[in-house]
């Protein structure tokens, strides 16, 4: 049974790949190659203002005296971005900075761990942007968790180490913007704990569909152990650093220019003894943008709301997880 579902994930997954390849030869970006302003999402891999809350930002960049080309790909940028669409990749030259606080909130483990989580990425090229990543948006696609880049409570509160991963170096390529829907290409390496020294692989899609103030996004991932797969542990799971399937999908809402909220779940699971260990999570959050450069986020979200855990294990309700996040884009 296991085996199937299994299989049926992989299957999923590879579908979805491609797909957006062949909707990419299908469709060429309306915006000429140029990137449209960056944007970003609740609590992770992304700024507050993208992932998962259905935001669209400003144009990242006023400024006159450009060069005739810039110009064009700036009206092509504003043209997509009246069409409803946003990019899924810093644009070239641009940084985006996302710095989360996230606290556990699990029942008799509350503030333990509390941990500052920074995202830093930058645009290398059209449709590029490398990045390196704490935040777990940013590793699995999901806004919950806690834990990883700085443990403000220390070995003591719940985390390994002060500092001890998990860390993404991670690419984003966009493959379709055609002013509804976006997906981009997402993989890299990750650095499970450094003692012991755990690297694994990431690989997969990232997506969004807008439809008025409705945007629906995913990002499907698989992560792969490459060493220490019996001592180490996958980014957000405990059992090893083996494969790890992620399924996050949230749908967000734009109250108004300013503030949006959404919901999140999704499935996140091992590939090996995937009925004990699988949890689907859920979060709400809410996104605030400042002004073109600046959002703030918040999340709270239950972590394995519905779950395989046998007999013994922590109660649904019990695994609970909140986080605030503050984005800065130049």
């Amino acid at each position: 049974m296991l085996n199937r579902m299994l299989q049926g994930c992989v299957v999923a997954l590879a579908t979805a790949s491609l797909a957006t390849v062949a909707y990419a030869d299908e469709h060429e970006n309306p915006c000429g190659g140029e990137e449209m302003p960056a944007e970003e999402g609740a609590g992770g891999e992304e700024t507050p203002a993208d992932e998962g809350m259905g935001g669209e930002e400003a144009p990242a960049d006023e400024g006159g005296g450009e060069a005739a080309a810039d110009e064009g790909g700036e009206a092509a940028a504003a043209e997509g971005e009246a069409a409803g669409g946003s990019s899924l990749v810093v644009a070239q030259g641009k940084i985006k900075v996302n710095v989360g606080v996230l606290m556990n909130l699990s029942d008799g483990t509350e503030m333990e761990p509390v941990s500052i989580n920074p995202d830093i990425v930058y645009g290398v090229m059209p449709k590029l942007d490398v990045g390196i990543y704490h935040t777990p948006m940013g590793l699995t696609g999901f806004w919950d968790g806690a834990g990883g880049g700085i443990c403000v409570t220390g070995e003591d509160g719940g985390c390994a180490d002060v500092f001890d991963g998990p860390i993404g170096v991670l690419a984003n390529y966009e493959v379709i913007n055609d002013g509804k829907l976006a997906v981009a290409a997402n993989g890299g390496l990750t650095i499970n704990s450094f003692d012991p020294f755990s690297l694994g692989l990431k690989a997969g899609i990232r997506g969004q569909f807008n439809a008025g103030k409705i945007m629906v996004k995913f990002a499907p991932n698989v992560l792969v152990g490459l060493t220490e797969r019996d001592t180490g542990a996958s980014a957000g799971f405990a059992v090893g650093n083996k494969e790890v399937l992620n399924v996050p999908v949230a749908v967000g809402f734009a109250i108004n220019e300013q503030l949006h909220a959404g919901v999140q779940t999704g499935l996140r699971a091992p590939f090996e003894d995937m009925g004990d260990f699988y949890m689907v999570p859920l979060s709400l959050g809410a996104m605030y943008q400042v002004n073109q450069n600046i959002g703030v986020a918040a999340t709270f979200g239950f972590n394995a709301l519905i779950n395989g855990f046998p007999d013994g294990g922590p109660d649904a309700a019990d695994l609970r997880t909140a986080g605030v996040m503050v984005s800065w884009s130049n």
